[in-house]
């Protein structure tokens, strides 16, 4: 005896070690080839069939849909925001006149005053805010927090200051004395620290952000989506995969009333699609999907990393508003 196993040998309950082969093929996945005394017609496994992303094509049209009710339920907001940004450049005749009266001359045409009392009212208000410039002040909860608190009160300063947020603050602080409402965004950014990481706290405008009409609280929405234009060739650099694929627009943005001409024509839009589900045990998780068109970028949910927990392990959205007078129902 040398010590092998002959595959021909039955064992105690009469079968060789052949008759095993197709079940543990079965079970490890690997293809069986298929014995020669069998046609071969009835001896072929059938093919797996690839595994299903929770986040497909079909998602992604899905939560474009969603994206366009959300667009449509805040387009008296985006209307009014772009009023009062004229407003605010002592323009208000072009929106009173409306387009009808546009080009009214002789007995039609009356005295259209321009005061700056809007603009020194905002100015001065707005100086008393930066007057006010917080600083971070983490106290403990309970004595064993003490420490924890020392540190984040001594670390927070420093993300502040990397992150310039007092210009975000200032900027946040002149989009809500004219618009009511400012958003800022707390994310984490792959790309800082030399591609280690770091916290990015950024200051966003109110109409690249949708969340579902009526709510009162910006993480009771089932949804929310963040877009930003980028240049197409950037984007092809940055995504192979988009390659001749950046075509038209999902939505139009509502856009400021400019001076000069902004060209959107060759930059396409991404979407950051954050949205909320429960896990396998019962917990409220956070994902992120980020889309062109109907081309997924990234998806957390289709990444066993972030399966399970989420993208950010503490379940809410990375954006909050400022809202300087709470109206009802919305």
């Amino acid at each position: 005896m040398d010590g092998r196993i002959d595959p021909r040998q039955p064992n105690k309950a009469g079968k060789t070690l052949m008759d095993y082969l197709p079940l543990a093929a079965q079970k490890l996945g690997l293809p069986l080839r298929p014995p020669r005394d069998e046609p071969a017609d009835q001896q072929t496994l059938p093919a797996a069939e690839p595994m299903q992303q929770p986040i497909d094509k079909k998602a992604i049209d899905k939560a474009i849909e969603t994206l366009k009710k959300y667009k449509d339920g805040k387009s008296n907001l985006e209307a009014r925001i772009v009023e009062e940004e004229r407003w605010y450049k002592l323009r208000h005749w072009d929106v009173i006149r409306g387009k009808k009266s546009a080009d009214m001359q002789g007995e039609e045409a009356r005295p259209e005053p321009a005061s700056a009392w809007l603009f020194n009212s905002i100015a001065n208000k707005h100086a008393d805010i930066m007057d006010n410039y917080p600083e971070p002040n983490v106290l403990p909860r309970e004595q064993m927090d003490e420490q924890d608190a020392d540190t984040l009160s001594a670390i927070l300063p420093v993300v502040y200051e990397r992150n310039n947020y007092e210009q975000t603050y200032s900027q946040a602080a002149w989009y809500l004395l004219k618009h009511g409402v400012a958003a800022k965004g707390t994310f984490w950014n792959q790309d800082l620290e030399d591609g280690l990481g770091d916290v990015h706290h950024c200051f966003m405008d109110i109409l690249n952000i949708f969340w579902e009409p009526g709510i009162t609280d910006l993480q009771s929405s089932r949804n929310l989506f963040v877009v930003t234009l980028k240049d197409n060739d950037l984007l092809e650099l940055e995504y192979p995969q988009l390659k001749n694929k950046l075509q038209g627009q999902i939505i139009d943005v509502k856009e400021y009333v400019h001076d000069d001409d902004v060209d959107t024509s060759d930059k396409s839009l991404i979407v950051d699609w954050y949205y909320k589900k429960r896990n396998a045990d019962g917990k409220t998780i956070l994902h992120l999907c980020k889309f062109v068109g109907s081309e997924i970028l990234f998806a957390s949910e289709n990444d066993p990393q972030y399966a399970q927990d989420g993208f950010y392990q503490h379940g809410q959205y990375p954006v909050e508003f400022d809202v300087l007078f709470p109206e009802e129902g919305t």
